[in-house]
């Protein structure tokens, strides 16, 4: 019986693995020493390798599964037979081919590889695969690179979610569509070519490190949310043809301008005011500006007349907000409660927006000149435990009694009412006196601050905890509503230094030394200068082609850091001059940034000369001829120079038919033309003769050329 199993064992391999198996290496497996022991799973391993037929894996996935050795491929198409995924164990490589779609499996860990998640390191989808699977390929921690082919057009939701090793994404023009939370904390992944995508689904590219974006004109659609938590963001650019959407100064709008889509969070300046943005705007966008930690105060133009539900969100820094608003303003829950910082909104003008939710967190309500009154459903929703500063507290509470039955829950605080604003050093010294104040009314931080050691002022607070100021000094605000104490905020002293990042050559000059301070420092004014270069400003990154920081921005850091020039390559003007005695310029080319242009092949002409090449200086010998290439970017001229040769021809002294002694020698001389030639002076002897001269023809009796 051994015997007939070895055989048929035997016959089955050959079959399925083209090995040959020897009769020793089936002895050995069946030699257990007893014929009545319950059958047991076996694998065979030959030469290295593995056969496992399976029908189910061991996590439930369907499909036939083979391994070879380190090689593992499953069935992962729609239609079965149509798509496979093969991993490498080795080498951490998964290799899907095909034709059509993968799979929609239900959920992340349903997918055959997902028991290999954390050791994938690439991810090729071979041409003709045509969809891949929402979050197929999420949380795998090692995947570096993707290879997409041109059949793939979308990147579904989740799909590489949470991939924090992703830095490349090869084949990515292709997309068209990009899915919510597709690339979500892919920390790693700063770049991506999206100039074939046309629709940004809701949250498309949430908490994504790119930092920069550049669409074409095929955009035309932008999902909600689309761009929240994208921190790192520096440049934007829309082609200037794209008929949906448009990008000015890294903002992006709708293409008439009305309404902003996206502020990004690394934007600087502290105060927001939308009067200086599009004036074309009226709708502020939910979400459009998130997560930026540098806004303190945002101004809202009286042209604006949507405010959308958590247009600031996540604006760690943000303390007030000031409506100087048109009548027609709708403000929705426009301030969720991450801006922690935001206690006052503060109205100047006589018409008061209306608001359809809390503006949490704040807590004071500021009307200036409001000589209008709130619908009542305002003061229910809105205004309820808030403090209310603008009228007199007896008529406030006879309007609502009147028009709500009952008086809502609230501070009734007069405008004009007199307060005193207290400066503590807090744990420094000579803190500014108090100073008398109006609730509501405009008020200057004093210009004097206090001093520790060790230590540089920072600003004031209304917390002797805060590490971020509130207020600073010389600034005018309206937020104060009763007596306040401001404390003194120190921060620790840290370094910014400025990199010139040339080391591509030329250096450059100029550049400012480094600052030792605290948060709130300027960018010195002094401009760099580099040869062949425009200084576009700086950046914390190294690689950016944006300029963060201009000089004299405010500076909201906190930690040593270097600031790296950003530099754009100048085009590069090449003239040809005819070097003939004027300033002529025969012809003129212009080089791009980065690119390179062929010397002309066109040949100047001058009058008894002839053109042998170009010279790098007025005198020099020639170094190009026509066509050779020019790179040199180092200078924004490249000034080349006609060299010439004059022309020439020979003058020969003849005795002519006559013998006569005494001829020149040599006997030939090389005129120049323009040049006038020396005539010998040599005398030839004829016996019976007087010379006289000489003639171009033979016989004359006149000369034409005398010694």
């Amino acid at each position: 019986m051994k015997k007939i199993l070895a055989v048929l064992l035997a016959a089955m391999l050959v079959l399925s693995s083209s090995i040959t198996v020897n009769a020793e290496s089936i002895k050995d497996i069946f030699d257990t020493g007893s014929t009545d022991a319950a059958p047991q799973e076996s694998i065979i391993e030959l030469e290295g390798e593995k056969e496992e037929i399976l029908g189910l894996s061991d996590s439930g996935k369907t499909g036939k599964t083979k391994s070879r050795g380190s090689i593992i491929t499953w069935d992962c198409g729609a239609t079965q037979g149509t798509v496979t995924a093969q991993y490498d164990e080795s080498t951490g490589f998964l290799t899907v081919s095909g034709t059509g779609p993968i799979k929609e499996y239900g959920a992340s860990y349903e997918v055959p590889w997902a028991n290999y998640r954390s050791q994938i390191t690439r991810v090729v989808i071979n041409e003709g695969v045509t969809t891949l699977g929402k979050s197929c390929f999420n949380d795998c921690i090692r995947l570096a690179r993707v290879e997409l082919p041109s059949t793939v057009k979308a990147l579904p939701a989740g799909v590489f979610y949470s991939d924090p090793s992703l830095s490349e994404i090869v084949g990515s023009a292709s997309i068209e569509s990009i899915g919510q939370d597709a690339l979500y904390s892919c920390s790693s992944l700063n770049s991506l070519d999206l100039s074939g995508v046309k629709t940004l689904e809701n949250l498309a590219l949430r908490n994504s490190s790119l930092t920069s974006l550049h669409f074409s004109n095929k955009l035309n659609s932008i999902g909600d949310q689309a761009f929240v938590g994208c921190s790192k963001l520096e440049s934007i650019v829309i082609d200037a043809d794209n008929s949906y959407y448009k990008a000015v100064n890294n903002v992006i709008y709708t293409k008439d301008g009305k309404t902003l889509i996206l502020y990004p969070a690394t934007k600087v300046n502290p105060v927001l005011d939308f009067s200086t943005l599009e004036s074309s705007l009226e709708r502020i966008a939910g979400y459009s500006i998130t997560g930026n930690a540098n806004i303190t105060e945002v101004r809202i133009s009286s042209n604006i007349k949507t405010i959308d539900t958590y247009a600031f969100y996540s604006d760690t820094n943000l303390l007030r907000i000031i409506f100087n608003a048109g009548s027609q303003l709708t403000v929705s829950r426009a301030i969720n409660s991450n801006c922690q910082k935001c206690k006052t909104a503060v109205i100047e003008g006589n018409n008061v927006p209306k608001f359809q939710g809390v503006l949490d967190p704040v807590v004071n309500y500021i009307f200036k000149n409001a000589d209008s009154v709130f619908a009542t459903n305002q003061i229910n929703t809105v205004f309820r435990n808030k403090t209310f500063v603008g009228y007199s507290p007896s008529t406030a509470e006879t309007f609502y009694n009147n028009n709500v039955g009952q008086q809502p829950t609230m501070n009734f605080l007069s405008i004009g009412s007199s307060i005193t604003v207290t400066f503590n050093a807090n744990g420094g010294s000579n803190a500014p006196s108090a100073k008398a104040g109006t609730a509501g009314g405009n008020f200057t931080i004093p210009s004097d601050t206090p001093t520790r050691n060790g230590k540089t002022f920072g600003g004031w607070a209304t917390s002797s905890s805060a590490t971020t100021p509130e207020y600073y000094p010389n600034q005018q605000v309206s937020d104060f509503v009763q007596d306040t104490t401001l404390y003194a905020v120190w921060l620790n002293n840290f370094t910014i230094a400025y990199n010139a990042n040339d080391s591509a050559g030329p250096s450059a000059t100029n550049v400012p030394d480094s600052q030792t301070g605290s948060s709130g420092m300027r960018v010195p004014n002094t401009i760099p200068q580099r040869t062949g270069y425009s200084f576009l400003g700086w950046s914390l990154n190294k690689t950016s082609t944006l300029g963060q920081y201009q000089p004299g921005d405010l500076l909201m850091l906190t930690k040593t850091t270097i600031l790296y020039a950003v530099w754009q390559a100048s085009s590069t003007q090449v003239k040809y001059y005819m070097n003939d005695g004027t300033n002529n310029v025969f012809t003129m080319q212009t080089m791009a940034p980065g690119q390179t242009v062929n010397v002309t092949t066109d040949k100047p002409t001058r009058t008894n000369y002839k053109f042998i090449g170009w010279a790098k200086s007025s005198g020099g010998n020639p170094v190009y001829y026509g066509g050779e290439t020019l790179s040199d970017h180092t200078s924004n001229t490249i000034n080349l120079y006609a060299v010439w040769r004059l022309l020439s021809y020979t003058v020969t002294y003849s005795q002519g038919s006559y013998a006569a002694q005494n001829m020149p020698s040599p006997n030939t001389a090389t005129k120049q033309y323009g040049v006038p030639l020396a005539i010998t002076s040599a005398e030839p002897t004829r016996e019976g003769y007087v010379f006289a001269g000489w003639s171009e023809t033979q016989d004359q009796t006149t000369c034409g050329y005398f010694y």
